[in-house]
């Protein structure tokens, strides 16, 4: 508060984007319009968590927060992000009397095309994944774009180190969200059009399925036994995708289902018996099981690395 703002003052025009006919990838990016104003130092806006400093007065700044993520200068909302971030790291429950309000706000300023802005809203919501952990999930799926989608387009399809800030993000997300709720919404992203946002989901998947299975307790059944099938059948396209990512993470996914199959089947070995054949070919149809394992003698016995399904080309 109080703080002089040297920032972009030029007005704002609101541009409505349609990316693939998809509803749920709408974006209206906010461009400005003008003469270039002087150059602003934002190493201020992107502070470690570590070293936010307390507020003097967390209800001042909740009363003022929202004034300052509405406004038409790039600056502005960036000193109100950062505002945000301090009231969640020191005043997380001042912050959630009016945190409803902020995350549309927040995930308008994620899609913002000022790239400083995008990566001040990705500090910021990284920190709200940490603070406020599976109370964010209801607000993954909600509005269009949902946070969740700007965050896998954000991490695929911009500037280096927005894409880098936005994978470190999406990290923060999988830690701190229970494994059993995300992994399902992740599922639901699994055919995205655009390989590279694929990509990105294949990689969380993976990873989600990697913490659930680290934090599963005997006798429970885990999220990854109750999704297998769906499971299985991401894999299945991730296998075949353009992007190494993807292929890399489908070969991680799969390994970790036929351990999982072996282990609730009491097979000894890592699960390459007739048993994981057969559940394969159940799953995803003979016609889809063998065409992953033609893909085996063409590309080095990658098929049989993923499914298990052509041991001829070991």
């Amino acid at each position: 508060m109080g703080q002089e703002l040297k920032g972009d003052l030029r007005p704002l025009t609101r541009v409505d984007v349609n990316i693939a006919e998809d509803p749920n990838r709408i974006i209206r990016p906010i461009l400005p319009t003008g003469e270039e104003p002087e150059d602003v130092d934002t190493s201020q806006f992107y502070v470690p968590t570590d070293q936010l400093l307390r507020c003097a007065s967390a209800k001042a700044e909740v009363a003022t927060l929202l004034a300052q993520l509405d406004s038409a200068s790039w600056a502005a909302a960036c000193f109100g992000l950062t505002s945000a971030r301090r009231l969640a790291a020191h005043h997380p429950a001042d912050l959630n009397e009016v945190l409803e309000a902020v995350l549309p706000r927040l995930r308008n300023h994620i899609n913002n095309l000022r790239s400083s802005l995008g990566k001040t809203a990705l500090l910021c919501a990284a920190d709200f994944f940490t603070v406020f952990g599976d109370g964010m999930f209801a607000h993954l799926h909600a509005g269009s774009p949902s946070l969740l989608g700007s965050l896998l387009h954000k991490a695929a399809l911009d500037k280096p180190f927005v894409i880098k800030e936005a994978k470190r993000t999406l990290a923060t997300m999988v830690q701190h969200i229970s494994s059993e709720s995300l992994l399902h919404l992740l599922l639901s992203h699994v055919s995205d059009p655009n390989p590279k946002v694929r990509a990105v989901v294949a990689n969380c998947v993976a990873d989600t399925v990697d913490k659930a299975l680290a934090e599963q307790e005997p006798g429970v059944t885990c999220c990854v036994e109750i999704e297998f099938e769906e499971l299985l059948r991401a894999a299945a396209i991730f296998v075949h995708d353009r992007q190494p990512v993807a292929r890399e993470s489908a070969r991680k996914l799969v390994t970790q289902l036929r351990e999982t199959h072996a282990r609730s089947h009491g097979a000894a070995g890592d699960g390459d018996g007739d048993g994981w054949v057969q559940f394969v070919e159940k799953i995803l149809g003979k016609p889809v099981a063998s065409k992953n394992a033609s893909l085996a003698c063409d590309a080095r016995a990658r098929a049989h690395r993923y499914f298990g399904l052509h041991p001829a080309c070991k």
